[in-house]
């Protein structure tokens, strides 16, 4: 049995090299929820609207679906599930440049969820970024070594960094 735990807080190379601050983020939160507009719909209702958009999206109809998590995004700026759904549609859309903050918001928000960093270094590699996805990759390569239930994500990584450095040598 594997006592390992993640750390709260996210991978520190992986932060550094987004640029964003966890306080502040936690900070943002609290004044958003604070805003009169926040609840303009309920939780419940924009349940509802998830699970009709992440419905279209495993239809396949990305564009309509990555429309919607955006518009609920304007209600919800700080909620994993939408800020993730939103970043994989753009993802999937080639929309890198967009999907990348989102995720790494998600990421912020939730560093225990290690495949978001995965989706941010493929992201940042498609555009061309291939120090900043591997200063990504790097870190999640050795947490992997440690957690065994991090197979997946191993896999994905080392296939990425394999990738990299074959485009820098």
């Amino acid at each position: 049995m594997n006592d390992f735990t993640l750390p709260p807080q996210p991978v520190p190379h992986v932060v550094a090299v987004l640029m964003f601050d966890v306080d502040a983020i936690s900070e943002l939160r609290e004044k958003v929820e604070a805003l009169p507009g926040y609840m303009r719909f309920s939780n419940e209702q924009i349940d509802m609207i998830y699970c009709v958009a992440y419905s279209i999206f495993t239809q396949g109809k990305l564009e309509s679906a990555c429309s919607i998590f955006q518009t609920l995004l304007i209600y919800r700026p700080l909620d994993i599930r939408i800020l993730t759904a939103f970043g994989l549609c753009c993802k999937q859309l080639g929309m890198f440049e967009q999907a990348i903050p989102a995720l790494t918001c998600a990421y912020l928000l939730d560093s225990a969820d290690v495949k978001l960093a995965v989706h941010i270094a493929e992201c940042l590699a498609a555009l061309g970024k291939y120090e900043e996805s591997s200063q990504i990759l790097d870190p999640l390569l050795q947490l992997s070594e440690v957690d065994t239930s991090l197979e997946n994500i191993k896999k994905r990584a080392s296939a990425l960094k394999h990738m990299l450095s074959e485009r820098s040598a």
